[in-house]
């Protein structure tokens, strides 16, 4: 049970943290456009990340719900989904229906980083790349994704620390379920916590887990110093 507890760990945070970069990324270059109306839709796409986790973990399960559900009955006249079928009561889609959950909920927290860093970029850089005749393709492959590698570290740090012991989300939605299809460490140790009650076993698995975030993150800040040191 701890060795597939651990693989969906691994599976939650990597694909949890790719899809919110990959999205926020996206969000980040359509906000940074100059339309009308893009204040509303810079307030629109906030939305997932400052409603309360509880409203949205009841929000979603409702959508997938297999009877009155949305997405659920949807997907069902799609022939995508068993007559019935809730996504997050198979074994074979709940740990990937919590995981694109998951990516709704972060991928604001990313497009606002990103945003940010790309009103700091000097314009001089763009007008230098279209003058020596790039397009747009070009001035984002050379121009803005360099120039967003910082914020990029910045987010797999913070962000990668907080899916890999993110509880309330899983729990909320399927509790690890079901038969441990969507089992992370975090719902995992309060199960053995709470339900087991043992500790000792417990705190050495969140030890184990903390010494781990540690090596990463100690390999990523020497791997940003040696990235630095070579760009200076």
């Amino acid at each position: 049970m701890l060795w597939s507890t651990i693989g969906h760990t691994l599976v939650w945070t990597l694909l949890s943290l790719a899809g919110q970069l990959g999205l926020g990324l996206a969000a980040a270059l359509l906000i940074d456009a100059d339309w009308p109306g893009m204040r509303w839709i810079r307030q629109l796409l906030l939305i997932p990340y400052v409603v309360p986790v509880i409203a949205s973990a009841l929000v979603w399960q409702w959508m997938l719900d297999g009877h009155y559900g949305i997405i659920s009955t949807s997907l069902q006249s799609w022939g995508a989904l068993d007559a019935g079928a809730n996504p997050l009561g198979q074994e074979s889609t709940s740990l990937a229906t919590v995981i694109i959950v998951n990516v709704w909920r972060g991928f604001p927290f990313a497009m606002l980083v990103f945003w940010a860093r790309m009103q700091s970029i000097d314009k001089s850089q763009y007008e230098a790349a279209r003058v020596d005749g790039a397009g747009p393709w070009r001035e984002f492959v050379h121009v803005t994704l360099p120039n967003l590698r910082s914020a990029a570290l910045s987010l797999l740090a913070l962000r990668g620390i907080w899916t890999l012991m993110y509880f309330e989300l899983v729990w909320l939605l399927t509790r690890g379920g079901p038969a441990g299809s969507s089992e992370v460490l975090s719902t995992y140790i309060y199960k053995v916590v709470m339900g087991e009650f043992r500790v000792g076993y417990a705190a050495a698995i969140a030890s184990l887990a903390g010494l781990f975030l540690g090596a990463v993150g100690l390999v990523g800040w020497i791997f940003y110093r040696l990235r630095a040191r070579r760009d200076a």
